[in-house]
């Protein structure tokens, strides 16, 4: 019974990122927990489940049953760490001119982190699911990572808002080292239920804070053609450690290819992203290596370094979710700074 739970929670944030692809084989398994194949010929590639919660006690009250209610009533903890982790108290309801409106509410009361910390937590969660899937990256065509954020922390935030707050080193770095082709981030924004593809807003936001880099007066003469510039950015993706980045030329442009998506820059400059949908990468691509340090120098690095520091990237590269496919909303608990 609790298998069949736990696979019917699996399977919600699923369909979250995949219920409307049509015609997928869809396959319950373990270590990923789904294996999809888009058509007979193709091999399996695997999606694995994850849901992040800020504290292990968070997560026994969003996901037992009652046990909100039997905190709130009898005072009753179901693990010993919540003993430590949870207060309870009675707190008073106030009106903007500090009138009582309601008193002595029964009350849960927990820390709750920074989305700096947030990001943190899920730059490790990440890297331990990279670590726990090992054997899966040697015989599926590729896997996919979806995690679904139940801390609710962005609910009041715009999507534009992510980036600045979420895609910090410490995620970057994560996101760079992993094998997963994609990780999904399933949130709730201001404006409702939406998931990001991680590696590519990365990609994207990279690609504007290297052109604005390049276009220094000690770099100009490395960037003489429009197939320069995205080989070197290529290049430097793979010198920061992102790994299997490609770069492909057709009759539209030039692009950089990497996790499962593309982004190509036209002759005029125009910039597009195309995404694979888990489909085989371009056979015409060709994996481009890290000889970027011997061509601008390590103090490119520590110019881009000291660009991202100074600036930021804003967009809104995010996709709804259906409000029928999206989560239960958590039990309502309070919280303290």
């Amino acid at each position: 019974m609790i298998h069949k739970v736990k696979k019917a929670r699996e399977r919600r944030v699923f369909d979250m990122v995949y219920g409307d692809r049509p015609r997928l084989e869809i396959v319950d398994s373990e270590h990923p927990d789904f294996l999809v194949r888009l058509r007979n010929e193709l091999p399996h590639c695997g999606v694995e489940v994850a849901e992040f919660y800020y504290s292990e006690s968070e997560a026994r009250l969003q996901r037992i049953p009652g046990y909100v209610g039997d905190l709130l009533d009898r005072g009753e903890f179901r693990h010993k760490d919540d003993k430590f982790a949870l207060t309870l108290d009675n707190v008073n309801i106030l009106t903007p001119d500090n009138q009582v409106k309601a008193a002595g509410i029964k009350t849960i009361i927990q820390q709750v982190p920074t989305l700096t910390d947030c990001a943190g937590m899920v730059a490790d969660l990440v890297r331990d699911k990279d670590a726990k899937l090992r054997d899966a990256f040697n015989w599926l065509s590729h896997v996919n990572l979806v995690v679904c954020d139940r801390t609710d922390l962005l609910g009041h935030l715009d999507p534009s808002a992510f980036y600045n707050l979420y895609c910090l080193a410490p995620l970057k770095a994560a996101l760079f080292s992993c094998r997963f082709r994609e990780v999904f981030f399933v949130t709730r924004f201001s404006n409702g239920w939406s998931y990001l593809p991680l590696k590519m807003l990365i990609l994207l936001a990279e690609l504007y804070f290297f052109q604005a880099v390049l276009n220094k007066p000690e770099y100009r003469d490395y960037a003489d053609s429009v197939r320069e510039v995205v080989k070197l950015f290529a290049s430097y993706l793979n010198g920061a450690g992102a790994g299997d980045v490609r770069f492909r030329c057709d009759q539209e442009g030039y692009e950089t290819v990497y996790g499962d998506c593309g982004i190509l820059v036209t002759n005029d400059l125009a910039v597009r992203v195309r995404t694979y949908l888990d489909w085989p990468l371009p056979s015409d691509s060709s994996v481009i290596r890290s000889d970027f340090v011997q061509c601008l120098g390590q103090r490119f690095f520590e110019d881009m370094a000291q660009f991202q520091a100074d600036n930021t990237f804003v967009t809104e590269l995010c996709f709804p979710v259906k409000l029928a496919d999206a989560p239960d909303t958590s039990q309502s608990v309070g919280s303290s700074e």
